[in-house]
């Protein structure tokens, strides 16, 4: 992870669960723009199964996180202000190269964590 960013401090003692990254073209983009571009590209059965995710923990009494797409249209990235919910996540942290988010409920915080890497022709999107 990039020192002096928000991330590079909750490192110790987390536990990372379900990582992936996979190359993406960045034509200068911020790392919250990436992937709200990659969001907004997302099949619609992962729509389905966020659905079909909020209906089965409402049964248990659990949150209702919304759905991952549910993004204003032709909001810039960079209109995006900490605090403010980015689809099902909370934005913590927005740095060119790394954006932290979260999502939380009354037993579990995941916070993915876009962090880019650079090279000149490609990026790297890892979450």
């Amino acid at each position: 992870m990039p020192p002096n960013t928000r991330i590079s401090v909750e490192i110790p003692g987390s536990y990372f669960h379900d990582c992936y990254a996979m190359p993406v073209a960045h034509e200068g983009r911020s790392a919250l723009a990436i992937f709200l571009a990659t969001v907004a590209r997302s099949p619609r059965w992962v729509e389905t199964l966020m659905a079909l995710r909020n209906r089965v923990v409402a049964l248990f009494g659990l949150k209702d996180l919304g759905h991952l797409g549910s993004l204003p249209p032709f909001k810039d990235a960079a209109a995006y202000r900490i605090g403010e919910r980015v689809g099902i996540f909370t934005l913590l942290d927005d740095e060119v190269t790394t954006v932290l988010m979260a999502a939380s409920s009354e037993t579990w915080t995941n916070k993915p964590v876009c962090p880019t890497a650079r090279s000149p022709a490609r990026t790297w999107l890892s979450g």
